[in-house]
């Protein structure tokens, strides 16, 4: 973990969190975010490459994350996640990660509901989350990413 200015850069898997499909790995890690994160954290860069992430845990952290991010006194907040995890469109990405999430309503079943309530997530909170896809072939950190999703859609 490194922090810089109010950016807060985590690595799950060099704190041993590679696992977090299992409920007591993925708390471990919001643990560490809520222990971390202070009301002055601009940005999250949380590093989930080579990590197992089943979304049924991934609330666990997440929750954590947007919360110290829309609590944050900062003025401009992002949340950025690097994934191996290629689900190939924006809203399926998106469905994968967040759809345990307390952004997302009950009644959200689908990949573009789920996209369009974290769509208004980020908006109604001044909030920015990108997901960057990088390649799982070797563990390389310096491998290229292969998309990017931006939430709210159409912003830069």
């Amino acid at each position: 973990m490194n922090q810089h200015q109010n950016d807060l850069v985590i690595n799950a898997k060099e704190l041993g969190l590679a696992d977090l499909d299992f409920p007591e790995c993925a708390a471990s890690l919001n643990r560490h975010i809520d222990k971390v994160a202070t009301t002055l954290v601009a940005s999250i860069n949380l590093d989930v490459r080579w990590c197992v992430i089943i979304y049924s845990q991934a609330h666990i952290f997440l929750d954590t994350c947007l919360s110290k991010l829309v609590g944050s006194t900062a003025d401009s907040k992002r949340l950025i996640i690097l994934t191996t995890d290629n689900y190939v469109t924006r809203e399926l990405t998106c469905y994968e990660l967040f759809r345990t999430t307390s952004v997302v309503n009950i009644s959200d079943h689908d990949p573009k509901s789920v996209s369009a309530a974290l769509d208004r997530y980020c908006l109604n909170n001044q909030l920015r989350i990108e997901v960057q896809v990088f390649s799982g072939d070797t563990e390389d950190p310096s491998a290229s990413m292969i998309c990017s999703y931006i939430f709210p859609e159409n912003t830069l």
